[in-house]
């Protein structure tokens, strides 16, 4: 019995402490939403789905709906959010399975498809009748497959490093993949450390406090973080969206960070000329993100888009 009270004891230290952790870092996340102006928002969709978003801007301004990419949330758009807000009410949800929206208890389609399905239920519960759409890496196939499905609602659509497209290139993380390396689903500090390296030009600096937290994240739910990171890898692999390109008709911008380790550049050459409307921008300094990396000059070329066609 005092061996079972030991091991009951350390396991409830083990867990109030991540909890505790957890509780610090979104505490962080909602004060620094707040001082960017942006309010965390929850909606329940459909089967008792909640999805949870940033919401900032007027709602006399025309709506901007921003999409995150792979293994991070709708915080990694706060300093987009901040270039923006002015000229947009902007919403910046979590997709599911990233961030808040996840949930061991609630069965979820996490494929492709299932996310653009859940998306357009999203859109519908808003009643949005009509919107601008960004989206980064996965983000941006999403946001491409949903323009395919729902093209009527959508004004314009910027591509951000978008995932999904074949290149003429391969990338480091396709090198990776290729050998059984999941660089995307980091179990260690070097690990996490390295493929912040990959995704930004520049060292990613974040406290301990926040890198134990992502670590967790990841491995509390690592079997659906893997089963959707071979998923998009593969629909790259075996179906990749570029013959459905020709489909998109509305007005796209192409955002590309030149020095990309996760998605060669050429995918944007490639986008850019099989889409029937759209601008290409490649970004000579910045890699996988660059509404974090380059927020003012993507920002900048972003709404120039936009006001080119409304």
């Amino acid at each position: 019995m005092l061996f079972v009270a030991i091991a009951l004891a350390l396991v409830l230290v083990f867990v109030a402490r991540y909890w505790l952790l957890a509780q610090v870092v979104k505490v962080i996340y909602l004060v620094t939403a707040l001082a960017f102006g942006a309010r965390k928002r929850r909606i329940d969709v459909m089967d008792g789905q909640t999805w949870h978003y940033l919401e900032a801007g007027s709602h006399e301004k025309p709506v901007l709906l921003l999409l995150h990419g792979f293994g991070v949330d709708k915080f990694v758009w706060l300093p987009y959010i901040k270039a923006m807000k002015e000229d947009y009410h902007i919403i910046a949800p979590d997709l599911p399975g990233f961030g808040d929206a996840y949930s061991q208890r609630v069965p979820v389609d996490y494929s492709v498809y299932g996310q653009v399905e859940a998306l357009q239920k999203f859109v519908e519960h808003l009643d949005i009748s009509s919107f601008h759409l960004a989206g980064n890496s996965m983000g941006g196939l999403i946001s491409a497959m949903f323009c395919i499905a729902c093209q009527n609602r959508v004004r314009t659509l910027v591509l951000m490093n978008a995932a999904g497209i074949a290149s003429s290139r391969k990338s480091d993380l396709d090198v990776m993949f290729e050998k059984g390396e999941l660089v995307l689903l980091p179990r260690t500090i070097e690990e996490l450390d390295r493929l912040f390296a990959m995704i930004a030009v520049k060292p990613v600096r974040l406290p301990w406090i926040f890198k134990k937290h992502l670590l967790h994240e990841v491995a509390s739910r690592y079997s659906i973080l893997k089963k959707a990171f071979n998923e998009v890898m593969m629909f790259r692999i075996n179906s990749p969206i570029n013959e459905q390109l020709s489909k998109i008709t509305i007005p796209t911008l192409v955002v590309w960070g030149r020095l990309d380790r996760i998605l060669d550049v050429s995918a944007a050459e490639t986008a850019a000329r099989l889409l029937p409307d759209s601008q290409l921008k490649i970004l000579d300094k910045a890699g996988h993100a660059p509404m974090v990396e380059a927020v003012a000059e993507t920002a900048d070329c972003h709404k120039t888009f936009i006001e080119q066609h409304f």
